[in-house]
């Protein structure tokens, strides 16, 4: 799964990868982003970064920045691999879901915490949603508005 940003995408691998040896996960890693690149035409010529995380039910999480894109040469890639650890993720929904009882809001968005929810409703929403992770979660969480259900109408503007 990929979901592309500003500057950067992220890959949810998932395999966790993140446990092997660090030299092992390094060239993991990079076989598997060149493999993928062969077909998926996603990484031109330049150097990354690659921000290598875990989450015990996602899997790996790979953020993929480009720092520079000249020098290298046209088929040129080159990776910096960064380990950042275990993250917490959050998901963004553009539709509240009947069943749900309790929800975060902030700036007309609503969010859950992977603590809401149960391992089944959890790959639902990992497929049907943003997904938060790392430096943007913890900005994000001081700012979330707890929010709940019962049996009464909210308006999520």
């Amino acid at each position: 799964m990929v979901f592309e940003e500003d500057d950067s995408f992220t890959c949810f691998l998932t395999k966790n990868i993140y446990h092997q040896d660090k030299s092992e996960t390094i060239q993991n890693i990079k076989t598997f982003l060149l493999k993928y690149n062969q077909y998926y035409h996603f990484l031109k010529a330049g150097f990354y970064q690659i921000e290598v995380g875990y989450h015990d039910k996602v899997g790996t999480i790979l953020k993929i920045t480009l720092l520079d894109d000249f020098g290298l040469g046209d088929h040129n890639i080159d990776m910096k691999i960064v380990f950042i650890g275990k993250q917490k993720i959050a998901f963004e929904l553009e539709e509240l879901p009947s069943t749900l009882n309790e929800f975060y809001l902030y700036q007309g968005k609503i969010y859950l915490l992977e603590e809401q929810l149960g391992k089944q409703n959890f790959f639902n929403y990992l497929e049907h949603s943003k997904i938060i992770y790392g430096e943007k979660l913890e900005k994000l969480i001081p700012h979330l508005k707890r929010c709940s259900i019962k049996n009464q109408v909210v308006d999520l503007s």
